[in-house]
């Protein structure tokens, strides 16, 4: 925090800052790149996103900007290309010049400070992904890094990735780079009465594909183009017909009802899940079309109210429609043309590229849950101070011929680029530079990666490409002697999986084979869905799987594992109520929900397995963390070999609690507790052991962690040797 106010404290304390705020509104209303219309939906785009990762009330929709976004680059792009065409000037050398000379300045810019940031922040695993998101960048593809590197955007594990906000460049770029060619293509090949036809039905086929990606693979449908063309479509369509169709009717009400939507999709509470989302994403992307349509015209805006723009400009052969205000409907397009909104949309791909590394950076320093509304304001002007600072000197300067001469500017571009690639190559192979905070520090910050080695062959997950139902075969722990039977079997979800390892190193010490197969974020509960039919139908058939295997191998014993109380109160309060990152939010069996639900499923799991003869271990609740744990240690380095912290959810876990003790009495299963082997008195919890993070994020135990629970699992083990 003192960085930034130290930053700002030229600006707040005399009159110097209010005198830049006067000169940034005096340059924008004189620049000759100005568009009052755009630009007024630029800015109120890019105001929320910004205000959606600030938290600020009001903007749990805000996400929707980057649809806008998307939908206004198709308009003028599209445009650009139809006018070009029809003048027969179109060059493709010429439209990529300003694309790059639009895009790499400032990304350069920021990607190259956020490394040197980052290198006094990040620990030596964040460090390496962000050097792997840096390479992605500079290859035009950081989408799809993003998407394999951190996953869900809306899980709270994404603010360690200060490049986040980079996947909607990715797509953009990779729209600018096929689109174009293809247009161009179908102008000149295929007949103009059906260009409208070609583009309508591509329009409605991604919003097919786009729904189907939503329903079968989430994270997919987020970061990549396939999904998105829909939205950048719509822009198209629109450019398509205000360059056929010089007027429109209906314009008022067109002008105000995409406001209103827009409004809706930012301000009115999310259901946390995919299709909520994806219904925000469809009034944004509707509601920013029919803006863009209900407030272009081929007149001159007149808003002769103070503060209020009345110039008509046209950029980069951008459009020559600008604002039509008339009747009742005035104060729409005069709004979208009040300057200080202008001024923002002028600025807002610098804003949009500023805002994230701030934040990002700040909240790994200090927890996200712990930031005050003084430094969220003192981040949102840090943003804005430096975006006007990268707009004015370096977005303005390179986007002018007469500064910079197209040649020079590719040549900087590569070769700055090439210096990233460098740097970034660099951080990869030293291992993301781990003596920047000392060999303890390293020791901790790889416990990130301190995972069950069996992971990628017996963790499923339902919304990568390659989901697959694991083979127990492939799953074998323990002793691995060929010719003796299956004893155990390790069932349950990511938490299963994570304490394999301790199974692993017992199986071997009691000459007992075992086997496991965990699905990410869908534990043990029979005949329960969740809010997602199509990962509801992987999780009846998982396991029905399992069952199976336990029947066909002979499975005498089997133990329960999961993350029980996500599947009542969705994730932790550290994650925040989110379905998306595979735990379900809303579990249901017949007309039961929440914990009726939860303990309807876990006790049919249990009669099944009783039913076959199986003896049930359940385990209860691992403690989750509030924050991630090597991070946190890296950091906040001590020469203790253990470390503790209180236990921040103990309420989560109560709340289950009951139920086991209800299949214990009713049932005869045996519990297993981990709390007495990772806890002591007072509530407090061992998140460092020898030197070791406990965990590998915020919840799930590293397999160094697992070990700790091998007092706890000792009985279990005794009791299957007795009983060969």
């Amino acid at each position: 925090m003192q960085w930034i106010l130290t930053f700002l404290n030229p600006f707040i304390m005399n009159q110097t800052f209010f005198k830049h705020i006067l000169v940034f509104f005096m340059i924008v209303k004189q620049h000759s790149l100005y568009r009052p219309d755009i630009d007024g939906l630029r800015a109120i785009a890019v105001l929320a996103v910004l205000f959606f990762h600030a938290g600020v009330p009001g903007f749990s929709g805000g996400f929707v900007g980057v649809d806008m976004f998307f939908v206004i680059s198709g308009y003028l792009i599209t445009g650009i290309i139809l006018r070009e065409c029809s003048a027969k000037t179109f060059c493709y050398k010429g439209f990529y010049l300003r694309r790059i000379r639009r895009i790499l300045p400032a990304l350069i810019l920021v990607v190259a400070t956020t490394l040197v940031l980052a290198s006094f922040v990040l620990t030596a695993f964040d460090f390496k992904m962000l050097a792997k998101n840096i390479l992605a960048t500079v290859l035009m593809i950081p989408n799809i890094s993003i998407w394999k590197t951190s996953g869900d955007y809306f899980s709270h594990a994404v603010d360690s990735n200060p490049l986040l906000h980079l996947w909607s460049l990715g797509v953009e770029e990779q729209f600018y780079f096929l689109f174009p060619v293809m247009l161009f293509l179908l102008l000149r090949y295929a007949h103009s009465k059906w260009l409208w036809t070609l583009l309508v039905v591509a329009m409605l086929s991604g919003i097919g594909f786009a729904f189907w990606a939503i329903s079968f693979k989430p994270t997919f449908a987020f970061y990549w183009l396939p999904p998105r063309a829909w939205e950048l479509l719509c822009g198209a369509l629109l450019a398509y017909y205000h360059v056929r169709q010089q007027s429109i009717n209906g314009q008022r009400l067109i002008a105000f009802t995409g406001l209103v939507m827009i409004f809706l999709a930012i301000v009115v509470a999310r259901n946390n899940d995919i299709y909520s989302d994806f219904a925000h994403q469809i009034l944004a992307v509707v509601g920013i079309t029919l803006l863009i349509d209900g407030n272009t015209a081929g007149k001159k805006a007149q808003c002769n109210v103070p503060g209020l723009s009345n110039q008509n400009f046209s950029p980069e052969g951008e459009g020559d429609r600008v604002l039509n205000p008339t009747g009742w409907s005035t104060w729409v397009p005069c709004f979208l043309a009040w300057r200080p909104l202008v001024g923002i949309g002028r600025i807002s791909y610098s804003l949009y590229l500023w805002h994230w590394p701030l934040f990002s950076l700040y909240a790994y320093r200090v927890h996200p849950q712990a930031m005050l509304w003084y430094e969220t304001t003192a981040l949102l002007a840090a943003t804005f101070v430096l975006a006007y600072g990268s707009w004015r000197y370096v977005e303005t300067p390179f986007r002018s011929q007469s500064s910079w001469d197209g040649r020079s500017v590719v040549k900087l571009a590569g070769i700055l680029q090439s210096v990233l690639v460098v740097l970034a190559i660099g951080i990869l192979y030293s291992g993301g530079f781990p003596q920047r905070f000392g060999h303890l520090s390293s020791v901790y910050s790889a416990g990130a990666e301190d995972k069950n080695p069996f992971q990628k062959d017996c963790h499923t997950d339902p919304y990568l490409f390659d989901y697959h139902f694991p083979n127990i075969d492939n799953c074998l722990i323990g002793q691995q002697n060929a010719d003796s039977p299956i004893r155990f079997l390790v069932w349950g979800d990511s938490h299963a999986n994570a304490i394999t390892p301790v199974f692993e190193a017992l199986g071997r010490e009691y000459g007992l084979k075992g086997g496991h197969a965990t699905l990410f974020g869908h534990a043990a509960l029979w005949g329960v869905k969740s809010n997602d039919d199509n990962s509801s139908r992987h999780w009846r058939q998982f396991n029905q799987a399992q069952l199976k295997v336990i029947v066909e191998r002979g499975i005498h014993d089997v133990f329960l594992v999961g993350r029980w109380p996500s599947y009542v109160f969705a994730a932790s309060k550290f994650e925040g109520s989110l379905g998306r990152n595979g735990i379900p939010n809303l579990l249901v069996k017949g007309q039961e929900t929440g914990l009726q639900a939860f303990r309807s499923g876990l006790e049919e799991t249990v009669q099944r397995l009783q039913q076959r003869g199986v003896r049930v271990w359940l385990v209860l609740p691992v403690p989750e963390m509030d924050r991630i744990i090597p991070r946190w240690l890296a950091l906040h380095v001590t020469n203790q070999p253990d470390v503790w912290l209180n236990n921040p959810y103990p309420e989560r876990a109560a709340a289950v609690l009951p139920v086991f003790k209800e299949l214990q009495a009713k049932y005869g299963v045996h519990l297993l507790d981990p709390v007495p082997y990772l806890c002591q008195g007072g509530g407090k919890c061992r998140i460092a052991h020898n030197g070791k993070a406990v965990y590998y994020d915020d919840d799930h135990l590293s397999a160094s962690g697992s070990l700790l629970l091998g007092g706890m699992l000792r009985p279990a083990f005794e009791a299957m040797k007795q009983s060969l």
